[in-house]
């Protein structure tokens, strides 16, 4: 069969059957054969991409966010007690220049109920830690600003602690290990 020279659009026109036509031609029927080997070249084509197409669905699935799960770079840190959880994530907002780029601890109580969210003006671009300690401080060593621990205090809030301040109760917590 000879349609032309030039690329054949191999295309379905509602009736039973396939028709070839290329671009200033007019359209012919294809044979049941020519057909075939027309969808087999194609299916060859497709499965020459098939390590790609795998790799892709692959990755696909483990970015695809898991329902009940909050969005974050990093997993959430659970405390010892299991009362609260920690998610920390990164402050891009440029409303307050001094806290872009900042992170940003949001407190969960164990129902996955918002408790607070605090801005540490710690800089994610430099090295930092943070960690639960056995009585549910967070504790923050960062390399910018030193190390800090938050406390629930009886307000509902956290309460910012430099490590070494003096307390008004005088009980000065030691970090946990990987803070310094």
């Amino acid at each position: 069969m000879n349609v032309g020279r030039g690329p054949t659009y191999i295309t379905t026109n509602g009736a039973p059957g396939w028709t070839a036509r290329r671009v200033g031609h007019s359209a012919r029927s294809l044979v049941n054969g020519e057909a075939r080997r027309a969808w087999c070249n194609q299916a060859r084509t497709i499965m020459k991409c098939q390590p790609l197409w795998l790799t892709l669905l692959v990755l696909g699935a483990m970015v695809t966010p898991v329902p009940g799960c909050r969005r974050s770079q990093w997993p959430p840190i659970v405390s010892p007690s299991g009362a609260f959880s920690l998610v920390v994530s990164v402050n891009k907002s440029k409303a307050v220049p001094g806290q872009y780029y900042c992170l940003v601890f949001t407190v969960y109580d164990a129902n996955e109920k918002v408790i607070d969210r605090i801005q540490t003006d710690a800089s994610d671009r430099l090295k930092w830690n943070v960690a639960w300690d056995t009585e549910d401080r967070i504790w923050l060593d960062s390399a910018d600003i030193g190390t800090y621990y938050w406390e629930l205090g009886s307000n509902g809030r956290w309460q910012k602690y430099a490590l070494g301040d003096k307390r008004p109760d005088e009980k000065t917590p030691r970090p946990p290990p990987g803070i310094q």
